[in-house]
C-alpha cells in the first residue's frame, strides 16, 4: 500500500468495511441515549460510582497496605457478590455457593496466617486492609447493579457512559 495511495480507499476491503462499521457503532453509541429507561440509567449511574469508589480505594489501599494483602482481600471477592446479591433478591444463596466462599475465606485467612508474623506483621496495615475490603465491596456492587442495563444495552454502549463517569469522579476527588 506504500506506493498505491489511496488504494485501499479505492477498493472495498472486508477489513476497511469492519473499521467503518466500528467507527459508525461508537459515533451512534455516543449520541444515542441508554435503552431500558430511567431504571437502567440509575443503574449505570450508580455503578459508575461503584466503579469510582473501586479504583479509589485500590490505589490508597496500595498506598496503606501491600499489593499482596491487597489481592488477598480480592479473594473475598466471590463470596462478597453472593452474600449481597442473596440479600438483594437476585440471586438464591444455594449450598453450593457458601460452600465456595467459605472455601474462599479460609483459603485468604490461612494464607494471612502463613505470613511470617501472622496478623501481628499486616495490625500496622489496618487502615490499608479496610480500604481494601472496600475493592471486592464496591465491585460486587457493580457487578450486580450493571447487569440489567446489560440486558438492553450493548457492552461499548455501557462502557462509552461509565468509563467517562467514572474518570470524572476520580478527578474530581
Amino acid at each position: 500500500n506504500d506506493g498505491l495511495p489511496g488504494l485501499a480507499h479505492e477498493v472495498d476491503l472486508p477489513v476497511s468495511r469492519d473499521r467503518r462499521r466500528r467507527e459508525d457503532a461508537a459515533r451512534t453509541t455516543l449520541k444515542e441515549p441508554l435503552a431500558g429507561g430511567r431504571s437502567d440509567r440509575l443503574h449505570v449511574a450508580a455503578a459508575a460510582a461503584m466503579f469510582a469508589v473501586n479504583q479509589i480505594a485500590f490505589v490508597y489501599a496500595l498506598k496503606l497496605t501491600t499489593a499482596v494483602t491487597v489481592s488477598l482481600v480480592f479473594g473475598l471477592f466471590p463470596i462478597t457478590v453472593g452474600v449481597i446479591a442473596a440479600t438483594i433478591g437476585r440471586e438464591p444463596m444455594t449450598n453450593q455457593k457458601l460452600l465456595a466462599g467459605i472455601v474462599s475465606f479460609v483459603g485468604v485467612s490461612l494464607v494471612v496466617i502463613g505470613i511470617p508474623g501472622g496478623m501481628e506483621e499486616l495490625s500496622g496495615e489496618i487502615w490499608g486492609i479496610v480500604i481494601a475490603l472496600c475493592i471486592p465491596l464496591s465491585w460486587a456492587f457493580f457487578s450486580l447493579l450493571i447487569g440489567p442495563p446489560m440486558q438492553h444495552n450493548s457492552p461499548m454502549r455501557i462502557n462509552a457512559v461509565v468509563l467517562p463517569a467514572t474518570a470524572f469522579a476520580v478527578l474530581v476527588i
